[in-house]
């Protein structure tokens, strides 16, 4: 089973016991039989922060991802040293003698601001929990290797599947 972990530093309430258990389904649906995922809701402040420092762009966003397959990612010196550390800390733990069992699969971080998702929510015909449940798809399949920028509409049909059978009207 996929181990996630999520963090509020948003400050709003989020239901992260719910967030964490959408998300390991989510991985589950998606293939995923293990490995550990990040998840963290932000303040407005902060994701423009994350933005201008790693996408290079201003203002805030709903949802940024952080895959940690490095060949897939834009993102500044800073953030490569991060992961190339990771990556030498995996593979210390390989050569050490630590079985696979015992090296977790890191698949990445997901990032979300629930300002920005309420503030969109309705423009897209969504309540905020079902526009912060649209973000958590969104962002978890960028981090298993989909892309809607650059496939032909295949990361957007299985997004509108999967927010079909996870994000519930209320």
């Amino acid at each position: 089973m996929p181990e996630v972990q999520v963090e509020d530093r948003s400050g709003f309430e989020i239901d992260i016991r719910r967030a964490a258990g959408m998300a390991a389904a989510l991985l589950v649906r998606l293939g995923y039989t293990g490995g550990e995922l990040g998840v963290t809701y932000v303040s407005i402040e902060e994701m423009e922060d994350l933005n201008i420092q790693y996408m290079g762009r201003k203002g805030a966003t709903d949802v940024l991802s952080f895959p940690l397959d490095a060949a897939a990612l834009e993102v500044e010196a800073g953030f490569l040293a991060e992961i190339e550390a990771e990556e030498h800390l995996l593979i210390a733990s390989m050569l050490s003698g630590a079985s696979s069992d015992e090296v977790p699969l890191l698949l990445g971080d997901v990032v979300i601001c629930p300002e920005v998702a309420g503030t969109q929510a309705h423009s897209q015909g969504n309540t905020a929990e079902q526009e912060l449940c649209l973000l958590l798809i969104h962002g978890v399949l960028h981090i298993v290797g989909y892309d809607h920028e650059s496939d032909e509409g295949e990361m957007e049909k299985l997004q509108a599947q999967l927010f079909k059978e996870m994000c519930p009207t209320q």
